[in-house]
Parts: C-alpha cells; structure tokens; sequence
C-alpha cells in the first residue's frame, strides 16, 4: 500500500496511490484511495477492473478546489488494451 506515493490535497485530505495492489483477486490493478487528513479515515477508493490496470501509476494531479486527476496510462477500457484514463476526482467525494 503506498508504493505509489502520497498527494497532499488543497483541503487538507490525502490521496494514496497503490499501483501494484491486487484488488479482488486482480493481480496489479492498482488502487487509489482518498483518506480523510483530519482522522485518516478512508473516504473513497477507486481501483483498476483488470489485470495490469496500475490505478494511478503516472501520478495524481492537485487541483486548487481540492479535486484531483489520476493518471492511469495502462488502464484497459474493455475494447482496447492499455488505452488509458484519466478521471477527474472531486475533492469532496463522499
């Protein structure tokens, strides 16, 4: 958890990147949570669908509103391998 590195958000919270975690079973489809920076609890989670997504392994992206990008170029969008996304993440994701 975390190989990924931490990013620090505009409104205090915290998003951890986890390129290499195995979600469901899912060998290296990466996770990227959101945590709370008051309490450190987990808000959100969103991780890859398929072997080899690496959820946000290109980085997660500050905003100034507290939103954040996550970068994901291996991600597969069930027609094409490794086509890529990129999601926009509001800052106050419940």
């Amino acid at each position: 958890m975390g190989a990924g590195g931490v990013t620090v958000l505009s409104n205090g919270d915290y998003v951890v990147r986890s390129k290499y975690d195995d979600v469901s079973g899912v060998s290296n489809a990466g996770s990227v949570k959101l945590n709370s920076g008051t309490t450190g609890a987990e808000i959100a989670s969103l991780n890859g669908d398929n072997a080899g997504d690496y959820m946000g392994s290109m980085g997660v992206t500050a905003l100034s509103n507290g939103a954040f990008l996550i970068l994901s170029p291996y991600f597969d969008n069930n027609i094409v391998v490794d086509s890529g996304q990129i999601l926009i993440v509001p800052g106050d994701t419940p």
